[in-house]
């Protein structure tokens, strides 16, 4: 009778020993395999965020070199801006013959001509009330906005209600010529180049760390004193008001204005940080700075 071979196998201790050496092992090329994935997600991340915040400022620079020369203001420690958006502009007949604009008060003038024609596909929004204007329920005709007391467009110094816009050439714009903040009937200030601005109201870009968002805030009335809307709260008081989320993510921000003078332009700095939470849950940050030239001249 032949004997039976004896069997072979793995005793106890050399299984446990391969186990260990096997998690081990892939403790080891887990390292290899996670940190490239998590430094490839980190990066792809930041690579987000700075997307983001690039798109931030194009729209905010495409905003703001759109301002009314002079209007833009700071509050909210820096967190907000507020500007009047220019819609068109042009140039008003200064001397006769035609119908030119007067800013002698005794004249009464509500009308004058336009040298050239505004743009056809700027309609501009007219209203009988002498009140739209300052409502922002029609657009609204600026004459040299500095900015200064006695030629602020916020205080409506500068700023009359549109009542109607001929279509015929010469183009006639007729405006509402008794809510000037001077209680008289003219412009207080001519243009030295004869530019008139038409605005269709006020913008504000709110920045809300604790909410994290950057929001955009149009179609209200315009206020003299921008404590007055520098909330989100005060500015969706109004029942026109229109808003749209700008950015995400926003930990912190910073508006800066520098007034122009006769030799430079308007400076407005913006100061953006975006942050988010990362793969292995630690916080990304990125941080950007943009400078933007507008236009000072009214």
């Amino acid at each position: 009778m032949r004997p039976c071979p004896q069997q072979s196998g793995f005793t106890l201790v050399e299984l446990i020993i391969t186990l260990v050496i096997s998690v081990i092992l892939s403790g080891i090329v887990s390292q290899f395999i996670t940190r490239p994935v998590e430094a490839y997600a980190n990066q792809e991340m930041r690579a987000r965020l700075v997307s983001t915040a690039e798109l931030t400022f194009k729209q905010f620079q495409y905003d703001i070199r759109s301002a009314v020369p002079n209007s833009p203001r700071i509050a909210c420690g820096g967190q907000c801006i507020e500007f009047l958006s220019l819609k068109t502009s042009g140039r008003y007949r200064a001397q006769a013959p035609g119908d030119l604009l007067d800013f002698n008060p005794s004249a009464n003038d509500t009308a004058f001509e336009v040298l050239s024609m505004l743009p056809s596909h700027q309609a501009v929004t007219t209203s009988p009330d002498p009140d739209a204007c300052q409502n922002g329920t029609a657009d609204c005709l600026i004459v040299y906005n500095t900015g200064l007391a006695g030629s602020n467009a916020f205080n409506l110094d500068n700023a009359a209600t549109i009542n109607a816009v001929t279509s015929a050439s010469p183009q006639v714009i007729i405006f509402d010529n008794t809510r000037f903040a001077t209680g008289l009937n003219a412009f207080p200030v001519p243009s030295p180049h004869q530019h008139f601005a038409i605005s269709d109201g006020p913008v504000t870009y709110l920045c809300d760390a604790a909410a994290g968002t950057l929001r955009k805030y149009w179609s209200y009335p315009i206020v003299p004193n921008q404590t007055d809307v520098d909330t989100a709260v005060e500015l969706t008081a109004y029942s026109n008001t229109q808003e749209a989320l700008i950015s995400k993510n926003v930990s912190s921000c910073q508006f800066i204005y520098t007034p122009g003078s006769a030799t430079h332009s308007s400076l407005v700095i913006v100061k953006l940080q975006l942050s988010d939470k990362n793969a292995s849950g630690s916080t990304e940050r990125i941080q950007l700075l943009k400078q933007i030239h507008v236009s000072n001249t009214p």
